[in-house]
């Protein structure tokens, strides 16, 4: 989860392009984790964010509760991460 957890700034850096933003997440993830699981979550976090940073509608996570892990492995952060953020009322709440 190393390279989801620091892209925030890199799609802010970003914000007017979103093929710039996508294209700057992967390279973000690229020094410290390479594998296409980690490229491909950072790509799927950019565009998620973006869309959010623009008020738009991002592509929804459809997974049930009791599936939702949130573990080191970067895709069930990502999926933990983002159901947290869908389901939750308060910081608080997400976070635990």
């Amino acid at each position: 989860n190393g390279s989801i957890m620091r892209l925030a700034p890199v799609v802010l850096c970003h914000a007017q392009d979103l093929d710039a933003a996508i294209t700057a997440a992967r390279e973000s993830s690229r020094t410290t984790h390479q594998t296409r699981a980690c490229l491909e979550a950072c790509e799927s976090l950019a565009s998620y964010l973006w869309a959010l940073l623009h008020g738009e509608q991002p592509v929804r996570q459809t997974q049930p509760d009791q599936s939702v892990r949130g573990t080191g492995y970067v895709v069930e952060s990502l999926e933990a991460a983002i159901w947290a953020f869908e389901h939750a009322n308060s910081f608080e709440d997400a976070i635990l």
